[in-house]
Parts: C-alpha cells; structure tokens; sequence
C-alpha cells in the first residue's frame, strides 16, 4: 500500500502498490561501502562491478550445514545413525577436506563443545526462530550438546540432495530429539517446523522463500538488503544496496522472485545479464501466488543487470552477486521503483475532499509532534525507524500537491527525503526521486517503530472517518 498524497490542497489521492513475499528483516553490523564515482566536474554515478560470464552460475560443489541442538548429549553413537539413515544416498566421510574430494553425495558429522557452536541467544531468536514457543527457546538456549551435519555433493544434483538431506535430517531429529538449525539460513525450527521445509515442492524445485533468509539491515541513510541460504542450491547470493526503508518490503519480493529464476536457470542470459519473469517460472504454485497479487498494469517480466559484489561483514560465506541499476547516484531509488512496478504493476486512484479546521488543527497537531521526532534524523534515520513526512510540492499548474517523503535527514529547517509518491502533475519528479523539503511546511507524518507499532497519520484517520460516515449515510 502506498501512501496517499493530497493535489492542490482538495484531492487525496490512494497509490496501492502489490504487497508481495514479505521481506524477512533484522538489524546487522554492516559496514557501508563508497559505491560513487569521484571524478571531479562530473556527476556521480553508481559503480557496476565486473559482470559475471553468461553461462552456468551453478558451483562445482554445494554444501548445507545443519545442526541439532540437544538437551543432553545423545546417548547413543550419532555417527552409526547418521550412516544408518543415510544408507546408499551419502556417504559418510571424516571431515571437511575429504567431502571436497569425494566425487559423489558425502556427509560430514561433527560433535563440538557447546561453548565452540552455541545455540542462539534471545536476540536473535527474535527475529530467525521458525515455530519456537517460549519454553523452546528456554529449553534451546539451555542445549548442553550439538551435532553438526554438513553435506556436500555435485553442484548440478544440489537441489535433489537438499531434500534429501532435509528428510535425512528430519529422521535424524525424530531419533536424536532437539532443535535442528539450517547454518546457512541462521534459521532455527522445532522438529514439526522442520517438516513443513518438505512441503510447497514441485517435484525437485522447492519455492525459494521458504529456504533462502533475507537480512534488511540500515546502511548509514538507507537499506542493504542481501540473502544467506543460496549455498545449499551451488548458487550465489544476491544483494540490492542503497534502498529506501519503506521500499525494503517489494524490493525483497523481487530479489525473491530472482533467486527462483537464478534456482530454475542456473544460468544467465549474457554477461550480467538476467532476463527474469514471472509467467516463466517452473514452480507452478509460487507463480500462481505471485500472479494473484499482481497489478493490472504489471508487465511481468523484466531485464535486469547482475555485478560481483564485495561480501560485507555478516554475509554469508558464499560467491555473491548484486542486482545493479545503472546511471545517476541521484536518480537511483527512481530506478529501482521503476523496475518493481515494472515487474508487479502499481494502482492510482484518486478522492476528492474538501480542506477545514478540524482537518488544519489535526495537521498543525501532527506538525508540531513530527518536529519532535525530528531531532532524532539528524544524523540519519535510528536503527529500526521509519518516519516519513507528508509535504507540498509545485505543480505544473501553479498548484501544490502533497506527496509522502521518507526522511533520511532532518538538519535545523530541511528535511532530506525520498518521495514515497508517483505524482500526478509534478513532471519533474518520480516515485524514488531524492527530494529536500521544508520543515514547517510538513502537514502530516508517520513513524514506524522497531516493535512494528506506528503513530501519526492524524490527518488520513480523520479523513478515513469521514469517508465511512459518509457511506453509511450514503448507504441508508
């Protein structure tokens, strides 16, 4: 849903875009990285790394590291159960560097201290635990003993061995007892959680969002948004830099829908080049998913740019790759807007109404609690926050229309933003577009808080109310 704007002052007007595959997010501890060019007298431009060759992206090998957390140590010998479990499907080999030699499916099963492979702490439970209630994660954070499993075989066999591994897994946890944990995916799941990573397969093709994490984390100003679990698969991860928060959700949908088509092809269509759609997609039921929350307007498909990209601090241990829009460092956020509506589609309408007190008085209120908050962006948005500011822009008849900002800087009287709007009579700007505003000029805001709580928005509940009392009135 985006936000709505107000048209010279009278006409609300409602952008509706596709809410998709939900973004999986938490703060992380990257570190920013200069992506502009610095040459002196010319714009700057976004750095597009070194294009990957056209041709199989699928490694030589895959490995999927899983682990089960017990309460106690396992009373019996591990390695003959796994060996058992895994009969003729994996063989059971010493160690790290033996699996890299072997020439099929092998497995490797290690016992380290707790204290060497800990289970997660609270913090993290919060945001990568799949189905724990609150005694499980009592009971997993007191684990005295851990088994590691780590599988390797054949890059091209790599998605018929990961569900093998998985059911192995399962038969594992339903013996042993404990909490599996996917190391790839830093995702921990009760034994029945694990199962459900069995069902919404298509016959070897699993659906991606339910085996790849994706991290959303603050980037200084904006949003990094890089995947962990595409290891298991041979492939690499994939990153989207330099996204406004409020974009984090469909941009996740799209890096979602590429890491299928990168599962499907395993390939790519030319030198950086992915050409990626969704009627294309094999996994009959995901597409079916996706389609149903499309626009009318969506075009389905759409060509994207893939760079090498640098691993950050936190990323997985994995090759990855970078979906690139390529031009001005300015214009940047347009583009990447521009590409998730061209692959989602996005709905306008408009809703006249008319200016009063109560609306002005609902607006000066919301006024004077945005400057507040203010305070708090002036080195850039606090880690969990989202404030966005509703603020007038000129139109091409002399007019002025209010558009959504996402605030990425509050210094003294301006506010440094990105428009959250398409604007329907400013020719100048877009959706994405980096805009400054004035501080006491702002009619409306809205903060969304870590906890996911938001405030503000007094003017839209007020308008909201009348336009429900006005169609029941309608309606009698």
């Amino acid at each position: 849903m985006r936000l709505g704007s107000w048209v010279s002052g009278l006409a609300l007007c409602l952008i509706v875009s596709t809410s998709l595959v939900p973004l999986a997010g938490c703060k992380g501890a990257g570190r920013v990285i200069e992506r502009l060019s610095a040459k002196l007298g010319h714009e700057k431009s976004v750095v597009v790394g070194e294009a990957p060759a056209a041709g199989s992206l699928v490694a030589a090998q895959y490995q999927f590291r899983a682990a089960i957390y017990h309460a106690h140590a396992p009373s019996v010998d591990v390695h003959a159960v796994v060996k058992r479990l895994a009969g003729e499907r994996f063989s059971l080999v010493a160690d790290d560097a033996a699996a890299k030699q072997a020439a099929g499916a092998s497995i490797v099963v290690t016992t380290p201290a707790i204290a060497d492979f800990a289970p997660p702490d609270k913090a993290h439970l919060a945001h990568f635990a799949r189905g724990l209630s609150a005694r499980d994660e009592d009971a997993l954070r007191a684990s005295q003993a851990v088994t590691v499993v780590t599988f390797r075989g054949p890059g091209q066999l790599a998605t018929t061995q990961y569900r093998t591994a998985l059911e192995l897994m399962t038969a594992l946890v339903g013996e042993l007892g404990g909490y599996p944990w996917d190391e790839d995916t830093r995702l921990v799941y009760t034994a029945e959680s694990w199962k459900r990573l069995l069902e919404n397969w298509q016959g070897n093709e699993p659906r991606i969002p339910d085996h790849v994490m994706f991290h959303a984390y603050r980037d200084e100003e904006l949003v990094r948004i890089v995947s962990l679990g595409m290891l298991k698969f041979g492939l690499p991860d994939l990153a989207i830099n330099q996204v406004a928060a409020g974009r984090s959700t469909s941009m996740g949908s799209l890096a979602n829908v590429v890491c299928q088509t990168l599962l499907e092809k395993g390939r790519l269509d030319g030198a950086g080049r992915l050409a990626t759609s969704i009627d294309d997609l094999k996994h009959e039921a995901y597409k079916a998913e996706l389609i149903a929350d499309l626009e009318d307007n969506a075009k389905r498909r759409v060509e994207l740019q893939l760079a090498v990209a640098k691993r950050e601090e936190g990323d997985a241990d994995n090759r990855l790759l970078e979906i690139v829009f390529p031009g001005s460092v300015k214009s940047l956020q347009e583009r990447q807007s521009a590409v998730v509506s061209e692959l989602f589609g996005a709905h306008d309408s408009m809703v006249y109404v008319q200016h009063d007190r109560s609306l002005e008085a609902a607006s000066a209120r919301a006024r004077q609690k945005a400057l507040a908050i203010g305070k708090r962006y002036a080195n850039g948005p606090p880690d969990g926050e989202q404030l966005q500011v509703k603020a007038p822009f000129e139109t091409s008849a002399g007019g002025t229309e209010w558009m959504w900002v996402e605030v990425v800087r509050w210094h003294g009287d301006q506010i440094d933003g990105i428009l959250r709007n398409d604007p329907f009579d400013v020719p100048t700007l877009k959706d994405g577009s980096r805009v400054a505003v004035q501080a006491n000029e702002i009619f409306d805001y809205i903060l969304s808080k870590a906890d996911g709580s938001q405030e503000g928005n007094e003017t839209g509940e007020l308008l909201e109310a009348r336009e429900k009392a006005g169609a029941e009135v309608r309606s009698k």
